[in-house]
């Protein structure tokens, strides 16, 4: 039996493939089930105005995250190693408070919800691993506060132009990206949107030297 009264719940290896339907944590802060075997935390919308933290790494069972609708004042989700994830649930754009996504190794993921450009104060975005991921949506400039992009071998062949608007942008990592522009190697994108838009000359740079050196 789980408390309805917990405001922290830590848990990893939970071993069942649900929450239990009378589990209502109000209260909850932060709940932290790490290698669990869970599929899906609830189904339908749970109230959980007080949850700030989320953290289902490595669940390699979970194959949807719920409606968040009722989840407000999120300000972290790390769904790292999630490899049986197929989508994002839409609701994800009403997280106006969330500072870090971290999808890393979420290797069945197909694709993300328009909705995530929506996110206005998501510093840190963490693909990396996601390497089914054709697309970026294309406002991803919409997320004026991004300071972090990880999008290390997914599958894209070419940037939304948008990304130029990221003014806040200090780390792009694309490293295994080797698509083109019209021909043209995507450093010849970035070198066009500086000139236009000002994108700070460190992170082009980076990016240059990311894709000739490595890490």
């Amino acid at each position: 039996h789980l408390s309805n009264e917990l405001r922290l719940l830590n848990w990893d290896g939970y071993p069942l493939k649900y929450l239990p339907r009378s589990f209502q944590p109000e209260k909850l802060v932060e709940l932290n089930m790490r290698c669990s075997r869970i599929e899906q935390l609830w189904k339908g919308v749970m109230p959980l105005d007080k949850l700030k933290f989320i953290d289902l790494s490595y669940s390699r069972y979970l194959s949807k995250i719920p409606d968040f609708t009722t989840v407000p004042n999120l300000e972290k989700l790390v769904l790292e190693g999630c490899t049986s994830l197929l989508e994002v649930h839409p609701s994800i754009g009403v997280l106006r408070r969330l500072i870090c996504l971290n999808l890393n190794n979420s290797k069945h993921l197909k694709s993300l919800p328009s909705s995530i450009c929506r996110l206005i104060c998501l510093k840190t975005l963490n693909l990396s691993g996601c390497s089914r991921i054709g697309k970026l949506p294309d406002n991803i400039g919409d997320m004026v506060c991004l300071e972090e992009l990880h999008a290390d071998g997914i599958a894209i062949k070419q940037p939304p132009s948008s990304i130029a608007f990221l003014k806040n942008l200090q780390i792009l990592s694309l490293r295994g990206c080797k698509g083109t522009i019209s021909g043209q190697p995507w450093s010849s994108l970035f070198l066009k949107c500086q000139e236009k838009v000002r994108i700070p000359w460190a992170w082009v740079w980076y990016y240059l030297l990311y894709q000739v050196y490595g890490p």
